[in-house]
């Protein structure tokens, strides 16, 4: 939430603004302090980074068995409603009484002419 709020503040930063913040750092802490609070950045940023996909592989490795179970809960009513797990009407044309494919169109018509 914080870091989301600090980069709202620097949305609107222009060059010229930059450079004065670049140099008010470089003047508080001198030159041989820069490289130091660049790597300490990088490695909270590193850090930061790694605790979340460790947080991301854990959450996933606990949903994972409920997500398989639930799959096979589904696809067991699938089987008892008989409802194809994918139909194309290439595959499967549905036909009208004359035994011909009917498209769309036509079984649309159908279903709402009565």
């Amino acid at each position: 939430m914080n870091l989301l709020f600090t980069l709202l503040l620097f949305e609107d930063i222009s060059g010229g603004e930059l450079i004065l913040v670049l140099l008010a750092v470089f003047l508080l802490f001198g030159p041989g302090k820069i490289p130091e609070i660049a790597k300490g950045i990088a490695k909270g940023i590193h850090d930061l980074k790694k605790t979340t996909n460790g947080f991301k592989e854990e959450v996933n490795k606990s949903i994972d068995p409920i997500k398989k179970e639930l799959q096979i809960h589904v696809d067991a009513l699938k089987d008892e409603l008989k409802i194809p797990a994918c139909r194309s009407d290439r595959d499967n044309p549905i036909e009208n009484k004359a035994g011909k494919p009917i498209t769309e169109s036509e079984e649309t018509k159908n279903k709402f002419s009565g």
